[in-house]
Parts: structure tokens; C-alpha cells; sequence
């Protein structure tokens, strides 16, 4: 197991001290609660489909341009290897969700038309 080291006000400290034995569920579970919000576009994505969207809908199904003004930044950041590991992470969902997106829009293509 690794140990880690970090700095923290007083007041934060005051709340962990009592609950030290359990830091590690509270940062696993904060990790998970921060984690759907480090790319705008996975929310966009989950929010489209849970909306039951035509096949045509799917095709044409385009990022908002605040996620791709995002991406463009992240993409940027990453030629000049400035991205923080916040934003590795925030890339990386990108990528993965992009990658979903084109798998879904190609299976939609497949099935018969419905507006």
C-alpha cells in the first residue's frame, strides 16, 4: 500500500482527524462523485440518449460547442504538455465517450429508420 502525504487548512483537518480510519472510502467515494463532472460532454452524451433519441437523431448527434471549445483546449494543452492529471483524466473521457458515440451512430445506421 502506498502512503500519501498532503497539506490541509485547519478546519479541514479538525473534520478528517476523527474519521481517519475511514479517509480511504471518503476519498474513493469523493473521487467517484467528482469523476462525471471532469468532461462536459459525458453528461451531454448520457443526457441525449436517456432522452430516447431517433436513429436519425443519432447520426447526426454533435457535441455542444462548449465541449468542443473544451476539447480544443485539452487538445492544445496536451501538444504542449501542460495538462494537469485533472485534465488527463477530463481528455481521456473524451475520448472514450467520442469513441462510444461513433460505435452507437454506427449500429444506428444498421437498424430501419424511425423519426
Amino acid at each position: 500500500m502506498a502512503e500519501l502525504t498532503i497539506s490541509v487548512s485547519d478546519g479541514l483537518e479538525a473534520k478528517l482527524r476523527p474519521m481517519q480510519e475511514h479517509l480511504e472510502e471518503i476519498l474513493e467515494l469523493g473521487l467517484r462523485e467528482l469523476e462525471p463532472t471532469l468532461s462536459p460532454i459525458y453528461d451531454e452524451v448520457i443526457n441525449f440518449l436517456a432522452k430516447g433519441p431517433s436513429t436519425s437523431e443519432i447520426a447526426n448527434f454533435q457535441a455542444s460547442e462548449k465541449a468542443q471549445e473544451r476539447l480544443s483546449e485539452l487538445l492544445d494543452k496536451n501538444r504542449s504538455s501542460q495538462l494537469t492529471e485533472l485534465e488527463v483524466v477530463e481528455l481521456d473521457r473524451f475520448q472514450t465517450t467520442n469513441h462510444f458515440m461513433t460505435l452507437v451512430k454506427a449500429r444506428a445506421r444498421r437498424l430501419p429508420i424511425r423519426s
